[in-house]
């Protein structure tokens, strides 16, 4: 019965130490033929709210053409944005599977079919996509669930990139600006089902000039957490304004890099929920912080990542 099954879990958990790229890639399979079946029930309807069909963005305006972009004051910031430059045009990793150390893999793809399944996301539902690169999880947002995306990025190459390998026809669009330096305050209001930053936020500031861990740093107080410009909880905050009820927001990877940026760390354990506390104490929110062990079948032997997932009560 129940302690069977407990046990196989437990077995699973236990195996994923020695999980090739080939058992990852079997797995998404498995997953999308879930997909498929589900969608099929769905049916191919667009998602209506309220009596509003959702499904189109293109009517969203993009901010001026790299709005925000190169406004950095650190040597930080702009090391990440060369990185990112770098992996995007010499390694070329657009033509892969996504923006990463070694171009991906199988783990994006397999991000994107999780994250998609675990929301329930459905055809001509609308997902805003943070740090979107070369626009990958926007279709596949889009071929695997029917949804639409708005993607911002930083990069001009990578959403150039993104823009003419759009699907005809599919509802979705990129935009070039800097998200910490020019906020949201162009997108409207409840207007996604899903946020997503994947592999994103960690870059950004945890506290006003705070990016590492520092023993004598001076950190904005809990109550005053959701006020910090340019930082991880206000992009956070952001996301979560431009989710409808129902909606939820999704910020993956943290913890990545052995911590070095995770808030949970330079700031101290509550800063989520610190960064949502007014929204959590009247109800309007409810907060996850997940493992992503077995989430996104990780190695015990990778960084203890973990996504942070928030979902619009009110």
């Amino acid at each position: 019965g129940d302690e069977a099954v407990q046990q196989i879990v437990a077995d699973g958990t236990e195996r994923l130490r020695e999980l090739t790229s080939e058992d990852r890639a079997a797995f998404l399979a498995q997953l999308l033929s879930s997909v498929r079946v589900r969608r099929h029930d769905v049916g191919k309807q667009p998602y209506v709210a309220g009596g509003e069909e959702v499904g189109a963005i293109e009517g969203i305006a993009c901010p001026s053409h790299g709005a925000g972009v190169g406004d950095w004051s650190t040597d930080i910031e702009r090391h990440h944005y060369g990185r990112h430059h770098h992996w995007a045009t010499d390694m070329g990793f657009c033509h892969s599977t996504g923006l990463w150390t070694s171009g991906c893999g199988v783990m994006c793809p397999l991000r994107a079919a999780v994250v998609g399944s675990a929301v329930g996301l459905a055809p001509g539902q609308r997902v805003l996509d943070i740090g979107s690169a070369c626009g990958h999880f926007a279709r596949w947002f889009f071929e695997w669930f029917g949804a639409g995306t708005l993607g911002v990025d930083f990069l001009e190459e990578a959403v150039a990139f993104a823009s003419s390998s759009r699907p005809s026809g599919a509802p979705m669009k990129f935009c070039w600006l800097d998200i910490a330096a020019g906020g949201f305050t162009w997108l409207p209001e409840r207007h996604f089902d899903l946020a997503t930053a994947i592999s994103v936020l960690h870059y950004l500031r945890t506290d006003e000039d705070l990016w590492e861990w520092a023993p004598n740093a001076t950190r904005t107080t809990c109550a005053a957490l959701a006020s910090t410009s340019r930082t991880q909880c206000r992009v956070a905050r952001e996301m979560f304004r431009t989710v409808r009820v129902g909606g939820r927001v999704w910020i993956s990877h943290n913890g990545s890099y052995k911590g070095k940026w995770d808030p949970r760390k330079v700031w101290g354990r509550g800063y989520w929920r610190c960064c949502f506390r007014e929204e959590l104490t009247l109800m309007e929110a409810e907060l996850q912080e997940v493992s992503e062990l077995e989430l996104f079948l990780h190695s015990p032997d990778w960084d203890p990542s973990y996504s942070v997932i928030v979902r619009r009560l009110a």
